[in-house]
């Protein structure tokens, strides 16, 4: 955000003095001093269908209200909040280099309404629109940001990454491409996709999660079922894998990229398969994911899932997407 200058510039004066030469000093300095911009957070909140929803923004350093700039939905796992799904990604630093705004969105009571409920061992979703609230959220943004409505991506952890494949299939208009982090599609939000565009899917995914399990569980599909969704309804029909570096011999587990492409258009599916890698955001800021219910396991440090993420998003910019309404 900008910082203008504050300090006043006008100075009185009576009748036969004469100026003060410090006066005009300070003057001459004010007005070539440089105008500073520095990367900041901002809280926000609206009512959306009855219900205080709230929110946080990262503007980067050189967001100056003038430029529009893209922006990422970075939505946080069940029983976490946007606080610590902030923290735990350490996506703002990312940002603040590439130049894109981050918003971290609050769940109610800590979970979106994904389609996840049918597993016998997660809590009942909360009965709230939470597809309208980012819809609302996306409006609210332009009206007091310079955003690039071309450019609106969302990335999840967990229920976040659920909830990012549902905004893919009922929030298409809006949303350029998603991504997930230890989260899949749900049968409900897999049946009743109409995305209106072919939607660029980034996967992150670890081999031994115990909570959103590679093979999948009921209520949900497997990695390699989520894929197929995507790669289908890309209509992908080129795949590479690649064996990354092991930078991290330490972290106990390896990654793989499969990347699935349709030649037309280079729309592409990517999967980052993390062998022996557990329910993790890859580099992230372990101290900051508090999940007393159950067994992480490995992060991977090879890759940094925040970086993966914007390097991906920053390829899509469909033109399809517009803004019926004004400032």
């Amino acid at each position: 955000m900008m910082i203008k200058n504050i300090y006043p510039l006008s100075f009185s004066y009576t009748s036969g003095q004469r100026s003060n030469c410090s006066q005009i000093a300070l003057l001459i300095i004010l007005l070539f001093m440089p105008i500073f911009s520095f990367a900041q957070t901002e809280t926000g909140s609206f009512e959306f269908e009855g219900i205080r929803r709230d929110y946080i923004v990262f503007l980067p350093q050189n967001y100056d209200g003038v430029a529009k700039m893209p922006v990422v939905f970075n939505l946080h796992g069940y029983t976490l909040n946007a606080q610590q799904q902030m923290n735990y990604s350490q996506m703002n630093t990312i940002a603040d280099t590439a130049g894109f705004i981050v918003v971290y969105p609050n769940a109610v009571n800590t979970a979106w309404n994904s389609g996840i409920s049918e597993h016998p061992s997660t809590p009942p979703t909360p009965n709230v629109n939470d597809v309208g609230f980012i819809n609302a959220l996306i409006d609210t943004l332009y009206k007091h940001y310079s955003i690039n409505m071309d450019m609106i991506y969302s990335c999840g952890f967990s229920n976040g990454g659920f909830m990012s494949f549902k905004l893919a299939c009922q929030l298409s208009d809006r949303i350029a491409a998603v991504a997930s982090v230890a989260g899949l599609i749900s049968y409900t939000t897999a049946d009743s996709c109409n995305a209106k565009h072919k939607m660029p899917v980034l996967l992150i995914h670890g081999t031994a999660d115990e909570i959103v399990p590679y093979n999948g569980a009921v209520g949900w599909y497997s990695v390699e079922q989520t894929l197929s969704h995507w790669i289908n309804f890309n209509l992908c029909t080129e795949s590479d894998t690649t064996s990354l570096l092991d930078f991290d011999p330490s972290d106990g587990c390896t990654v793989e990229k499969i990347n699935y492409t349709d030649s037309s258009d280079n729309t592409s599916v990517v999967c980052y398969k993390v062998t022996n890698g557990g329910h993790t955001w890859p580099s992230g800021d372990k101290q900051f994911l508090i999940i007393n219910w159950a067994d992480i396991g490995n992060t991977n440090e090879d890759i940094n899932a925040s970086e993966e993420i914007r390097n991906f998003f920053k390829t899509y910019k469909p033109m399809t997407i517009k803004l019926s309404c004004s400032k």
